[in-house]
């Protein structure tokens, strides 16, 4: 599916969804999270980027991924911005519920001429500038950080105005702010691409000065009391050719490596190898991964014995490869778009 434009309606916002085979549908700005929430996923990937690097892409760029045709696009902003060896189009309604989340109660003000001064009202206590919820319900510490920030840094105010002056010609939209982000992404990996379907910030550093009057310094807003355990792809592991999975040379070499380490180790399979490799290379969570717990356990007691190290040794030594180049000329190590249910348990 694909969020074509905004209406408004009785004066009520609405975003309208497209399907590839059927009838366009209207859903309210506050219910729209709940759809986006279903879109299947194959890739997870926790990074840091820079607004100031992100660009205006062609929709059909992302519509291709999904088979819509291009005349559903005019409406809706995509930005792309290259990381980690890989590309990433993310569509203005996702990165709108990732700046102003939660938007199950904050996209009901953000369509608004005066919605942010209905959702807060600033302070000044001891010289020191501060936001505050007009509604008990909103309170918490890192919602506070979310909103301090938007008030108080003239391109984070902008960003919030933006969408609803984009919104009034119909155009699902914003103006990203001046900051570096550290993020969590999910998406549909295709190649060398992420079509990006779920962006969750967990912190913001401004680039820029906040407003004189808010006499406050730059510095780092946290936006989620997440630890920050996901990690990031292993990209060395990841063939030239863009397949992840053990070739039988490789698999040859490392199975004569473990031969001798047979009574430590639990039985090692050419599958199970390659399903640790699929983790690591896609960023996904263990929980993604089929057969998890023996999956995991095998893993942990390879790094514990100290022979995880020598196999990665192994597969570098036959995969360290110039990555492949685009039409461009740009530099790619591409990937596959596995899921984990594509893996079954075979005997070696």
């Amino acid at each position: 599916m694909w969020f074509e434009k905004i209406e408004r309606l009785n004066g009520m916002y609405y975003i309208i969804e497209n399907h590839k085979n059927k009838k366009n549908t209207s859903i309210g700005v506050c219910e729209i999270n709940k759809r986006i929430q279903t879109e299947k996923t194959n890739f997870q990937i926790k990074l840091e980027t820079k607004f100031s690097h992100w660009k205006i892409a062609k929709p059909i760029q992302y519509l291709s991924a999904y088979g819509i045709t291009k005349d559903k696009a005019n409406h809706h902003q995509v930005y792309f911005f290259n990381e980690n060896q890989i590309r990433f189009f993310a569509p203005s309604l996702i990165i709108i519920n990732s700046i102003f989340s939660p938007p199950s109660t904050t996209l009901k003000y953000l369509f608004d001429l005066n919605g942010f001064h209905d959702l807060c009202h600033t302070q000044m206590r001891d010289g020191k500038f501060s936001c505050y919820f007009n509604h008990k319900n909103n309170h918490g510490k890192c919602r506070l950080n979310r909103i301090n920030w938007l008030f108080a840094f003239p391109t984070a105010y902008n960003a919030w105005q933006s969408v609803y002056r984009l919104s009034r010609d119909g155009t699902i939209g914003i103006d990203l702010p001046d900051a570096d982000i550290t993020c969590q992404v999910r998406g549909k990996r295709i190649k060398n691409s992420v079509f990006i379907t779920q962006i969750r910030i967990s912190t913001v550093n401004p680039t820029e000065d906040a407003i004189d009057w808010a006499k406050m310094k730059r510095g780092q807003f946290s936006f989620t009391l997440d630890t920050g355990r996901s990690r990031l792809p292993d990209i060395a592991l990841i063939r030239a050719s863009g397949n992840f999975r053990l070739s039988n040379s490789e698999w040859t070499e490392i199975k004569d490596f473990l031969n001798t380490y047979s009574d430590r180790t639990p039985r090692i399979t050419r599958t199970r190898i390659d399903c640790i490799l699929h983790k690591l290379t896609s960023g996904l969570r263990w929980s993604e991964i089929e057969n998890k717990y023996l999956i995991q356990s095998l893993y942990r007691k390879l790094r514990k014995n100290n022979l995880w190290p020598t196999i990665k040794s192994i597969l570098l030594n036959h995969r360290r490869k110039l990555p492949v180049k685009n039409k461009r000329g740009e530099c790619f190590h591409i990937a596959t778009n596995t899921r984990p249910g594509d893996m079954r348990e075979k005997r070696a």
